[in-house]
């Protein structure tokens, strides 16, 4: 019986998220670039890429719709994100995201992985590769 409410209970936490980083290519140094400020805006470069993605507030997404971006670091270093809506258009065919979700989402894997990484979260898949 314990076994089966274990299991049970990992089966609907890696349903509901699930991410992991990716084991090489380019060294993002886990975002440290990124965290940093822009000294003419004083925010984190990272929303930089969620106001690429999103624009300035609430945006809604249409049923799987993908949005892409990217950020030039240096010359041998280029940051990609995707965010994409994994909305099953049975419901309304929208879902909403803010910029403090996409920081989250982002965040995640820019400023946990040496070399980015991708997760799922809720109803959104997120993808940041340094």
């Amino acid at each position: 019986m314990r076994l089966t409410a274990t299991l049970l209970t990992l089966a609907s936490a890696i349903s509901a998220a699930h991410a992991f980083c990716y084991a090489g290519g380019r060294s993002g140094n886990y975002g440290e670039w990124l965290k940093e400020k822009d000294i003419t805006v004083d925010t984190e470069r990272l929303s930089f890429a969620c106001t690429n993605l999103i624009g300035q507030g609430y945006v809604k997404f249409g049923p799987f719709e993908t949005r892409r971006t990217c950020m030039q670091q240096d010359l041998r270093t280029k940051w990609d994100f995707t965010i994409k809506s994994m909305v099953d258009p049975g419901g309304n065919g929208e879902s909403n995201l803010s910029m403090e979700k996409c920081m989250e989402i982002l965040g995640k894997e820019a400023y946990g992985c040496a070399y980015g990484g991708e997760t799922v979260k809720e109803a959104w898949f997120a993808s940041c590769m340094g």
